[in-house]
């Protein structure tokens, strides 16, 4: 059912109050005034790039062709970003600050919503544009205090002509938008997240406080972990978020189970684990089996772990190509993870299972949450390697009736008998707690 109020008037009003208090955070005003340090100046425009990201990717599942010419309108900002930083590569830190990394965060968020919803990033769009970003107005106020000759440097806050053409058709396909209640709420979710995102990164831009301590980046990816070491390269903090993505875009039991909460604690996890490649095959491997235990036995089998640093691996080689051989460590618990798995059962019976397990509880269900059967059977394997509480702490939720149905409880126990049959048959003894 289309609801009665357009998604623009909706956006419109549900972020009015959002929006009003980020322009009044005193960032802007000293930008419009002239009093914003230069270095958070440079610092705005590497959140800004940061925040644009998303854009790279073509806009997939919008209908409307109105809504993607908008989208490529925004995405021409991110030359103009880069020429700015270009010019003023002296001035940048050459590291992760505070504001860069809650851009990050913002940027891969609004990735994985991307590849989840498309619909829903008229919100995002929304935000980009009616927030106080790349106001032409600037650019006057901005050339002398920072000594700008020309245009250089001010090519974003210049550069937001093509987006103001195409804003009247975006604003009419909002208007006339045929998202039901459901995706209104999700768009609307998705513009307050843009929001409260920007408002962080000009928290920290002005008064400006650059932490030296390390730790700082940790307690910023996720409060909840308190203040540990992750990586401060912010190509790798990227590589980081990015293998997060592609982790909770394999496995959606993630989210549901897990929700925001276990969000940021990927995050700062993934950012960890960059950090062990500097060290000893050894104890990387050492960290990685605690790790692997730990997270086992609050739900999430040791193969999850495995393929989450496969992908980790592969992203960091992608963004920071020079250092490939560095990461290597990475991939080699990787697969020490995998020949565990292995002496237990053959993969080609991993996806026997899964497979019997989605026929089992239909085809709904098997899309909603993919790869459960697989889960099931690497819950069965870690227990039967000696990692306690591996089956139960991921049972015990999946059988939980407020959650699932009885038949997909059946399925669940089925599969677990199942697999510790064939674990008991290919190695006698292993076993340390059969369910049957």
């Amino acid at each position: 059912m289309i609801p009665t109020t357009p998604l623009l008037e909706r956006l419109r009003d549900d972020t009015r109050e959002a929006l009003v208090h980020l322009e009044g955070l005193p960032l802007w005003a000293a930008l419009k005034d002239g009093t914003l340090p230069r270095e958070s100046y440079v610092l705005f425009l590497e959140a800004m790039h940061a925040v644009h990201e998303p854009l790279r990717e073509p806009l997939g599942g919008q209908p409307d062709p109105r809504v993607t010419a908008f989208w490529d309108a925004m995405a021409a900002r991110i030359p103009l970003l880069e020429e700015d930083l270009t010019y003023l590569q002296r001035d940048r830190p050459g590291r992760t600050t505070e504001s860069l990394l809650h851009a990050i965060m913002l940027s891969e968020e609004t990735v994985l919503r991307g590849r989840r919803d498309p619909a829903s990033l008229a919100g995002f769009l929304y935000v980009l544009h009616t927030s106080p970003l790349g106001d032409s107005l600037l650019a006057p106020l901005l050339s002398q205090p920072y000594g700008l000759p020309g245009t250089e440097g001010l090519a974003f806050v210049q550069g937001s002509a093509p987006a103001q053409q195409a804003w009247g058709p975006f604003a009419e396909a909002l208007q006339a938008s045929t998202l039901d209640r459901d995706g209104q709420a999700r768009a609307v979710d998705a513009a307050l997240e843009a929001v409260e995102g920007l408002e962080r990164i000009a928290e920290q831009l002005h008064p400006l406080v650059l932490e030296d301590d390390p730790d700082t980046l940790g307690h910023v990816l996720n409060p909840g972990a308190g203040r540990h070491v992750v990586a401060e390269d912010p190509r790798e903090l990227r590589a980081a978020l990015r293998a997060g993505v592609r982790s909770w875009e394999r496995f959606p039991y993630y989210e549901r189970r897990y929700g925001r909460r276990g969000r940021r604690f990927t995050r700062s996890d993934s950012a960890w684990l960059v950090t062990l490649a500097s060290l000893p095959q050894s104890e990387v491997d050492r960290q990685i089996r605690w790790l692997g235990q730990v997270l086992a036995a609050r739900g999430m089998p040791r193969w999850m772990l495995e393929l989450h640093l496969e992908v980790l691996h592969e992203e960091l080689v992608l963004s920071v190509p020079e250092a490939g051989d560095a990461y290597a460590p990475l991939l080699s618990a990787a697969r020490h993870l995998r020949d565990q798995r292995h002496s237990v059962l053959e993969e080609r019976v991993w996806g026997e299972i899964g497979a019997s397990f989605d026929a089992a509880v239909g085809s709904r269900w098997a899309r909603q949450l993919p790869g459960i059967g697989g889960l099931l059977v690497a819950a069965v394997a870690d227990e039967a390697l000696g990692v306690r509480h591996a089956v139960s702490s991921l049972e015990g939720w999946l059988t939980d009736p407020g959650r699932f149905p009885p038949a997909w409880a059946t399925a669940v126990r089925q599969t677990l008998d199942q697999a510790w049959e064939l674990v008991d048959a290919a190695r006698p003894g292993l076993s340390t707690g059969s369910g049957a």
